[in-house]
């Protein structure tokens, strides 16, 4: 119904933004990691997704279409609703829980408040397929891949080294290593390769 929200940023918080649009301001509930992405700015654009129970009608916020896409992912599961589905992705960046789904990795899954064992065996038989037929997670990964290896980039640089040698060690690294999830990581690898 509502595909995305763009306007001001009147109120933010951890859980929730109001985004002022054309005179209304809509009071969207987002994950922590969407607060980390719009935190300081005063306006963007959200993707919505709107959601309709007996009771309520709720508006999601979402920094990214990858987000948004995981979040009805995790609500399709049985036994995960919205309000859970907001705790796996403020937990951990999506990009870690679409790996940790694909990867079979239970005990990342379990460690979220509101996830137990059969709940996250459920999560990963049921989307780990769904995963890796998805385009907009693919490119997610690539997207995510680029944006590390740009910031690695710029940090070796920053520290003193050639870019050419940066580029080369950090490609080598992101071959041996594929598990890199985030900058800190691939830049503690990275040095120890040179």
């Amino acid at each position: 119904m509502i595909a995305y929200i763009k306007g001001d940023f009147t109120e933010i918080s951890p859980i929730r933004v109001i985004v002022e649009c054309n005179g209304l301001g809509y009071k969207l509930n987002i994950s922590l990691h969407t607060y980390q992405q719009i935190q300081g700015k005063k306006a963007g654009m959200l993707y919505t997704h709107f959601h309709v129970r007996e009771d309520q009608q709720t508006l999601y916020g979402f920094a990214t279409t990858a987000e948004r896409n995981l979040f009805r992912m995790l609500i399709s599961v049985s036994g995960i609703g919205t309000s859970i589905a907001m705790l796996v992705l403020s937990a951990y960046p999506p990009i870690e829980i679409q790996s940790a789904i694909l990867n079979n990795n239970l005990s990342l899954i379990k460690s979220i408040k509101g996830i137990g064992p059969k709940t996250a065996q459920r999560l990963v038989l049921e989307l780990s397929d769904k995963l890796r037929k998805e385009p907009s997670f693919s490119n997610s990964f690539g997207s995510q891949n680029n944006s590390l290896k740009a910031e690695a980039l710029s940090a070796l640089t920053i520290l003193g080294y050639s870019r050419l040698e940066a580029e080369k060690v950090i490609q080598k690294t992101m071959q041996k290593q594929s598990d890199i999830l985030n900058v800190e990581q691939l830049i503690k690898a990275a040095l120890q390769n040179i």
